[in-house]
């Protein structure tokens, strides 16, 4: 039987590597191909199974033809694409595992969920507007039906709530014990060194301002000036260590030591240890 009658059925047993170690060459594959029709060599991609790499092969190639010839006997690149290992003569190689050209694609970054509602009016039912969760369920109603207007709504944002009563301002543009948060948030912005605190009453708030002011700790924006820190000097642990009004929120047993400050010493609270310390340079 001359190789321009073979069958379809016997062209793919001789493109098979299995059964053609050494690979046939392309001229081999356009001699045993030349007289098949489009449809015979359909079959002979169908038999070696290559259907699948012949759909996703670039579709520059055309014919089905030539993803059999390519696949049959691939240039370097392409092996390389689709995972073939080379054949040595006369060698059993292994038949590489199955490689898919589908690309992977990256793993998405999670997305915060949206807080913003789509109101979508239409002129069918403008008394009842749709309410869409996303902009892309917005589009497709608003595209299916003429002359809709989509309008974006933004949820406002939960404000947190203060747990503390009462807030004492020692330095800011007015210093002093407050309860509205507003006059607070005034007094503070903008200041560079401003001081703040929260208590959970006016009361402890009104006396931790007292004792502060009493301190020389106390100053607003328009008489501020930093006091002249005191040289370090060594000071005995004071005996008057018990809490007073500042250190009324303090829970354990945690001492800092003001060694440049404005009144070196050892206190029982950061907020006592920073009104020393606020505009004093060089302290610690």
């Amino acid at each position: 039987m001359a190789r321009n009658d073979l069958t379809p059925q016997e062209i793919a047993a001789l493109i098979k590597p299995e059964n053609h170690p050494s690979r046939l060459s392309l001229n081999e594959l356009d001699n045993l191909t030349a007289d098949l029709s489009p449809a015979g060599l359909e079959e002979v991609v169908r038999i070696l199974g290559l259907d699948e790499i012949a759909r996703q092969l670039p579709p520059v190639i055309g014919k089905v033809f030539h993803a059999a010839r390519l696949v049959a006997a691939p240039p370097p690149q392409l092996r390389r694409r689709l995972g073939c290992q080379s054949v040595q003569p006369n060698r059993v190689s292994t038949p590489p595992p199955p490689v898919s050209l589908v690309p992977v694609s990256a793993p998405t970054t999670p997305q915060r969920a949206s807080t913003s509602r789509y109101i979508v009016s239409t002129p069918d039912r403008p008394e009842r507007p749709i309410v869409a969760t996303s902009w892309f369920e917005a589009g497709s109603i608003s595209h299916s039906v003429a002359q809709s207007t989509v309008r974006r709504m933004d949820s406002p944002r939960r404000s947190r709530k203060s747990r503390s009563a009462a807030y004492t301002v020692f330095y800011g543009g007015a210093d002093g014990a407050f309860t509205d948060w507003t006059r607070v948030s005034a007094s503070i912005t903008g200041h560079g060194v401003a001081i703040y605190s929260g208590f959970s009453s006016l009361e402890e708030a009104q006396a931790a301002f007292d004792y502060a002011r009493a301190k020389g700790w106390t100053a607003d924006a328009p008489s501020y000036t930093i006091p002249q820190a005191l040289p370090p000097a060594p000071l005995p642990l004071p005996s008057s260590y018990d809490r007073n009004p500042l250190n009324s929120g303090s829970t354990h047993e945690l001492w800092y030591a003001v060694c440049r400050g404005i009144v070196p010493g050892v206190y029982r609270s950061w907020l006592e240890c920073s009104l020393n310390t606020t505009g004093i340079k060089g302290n610690m």
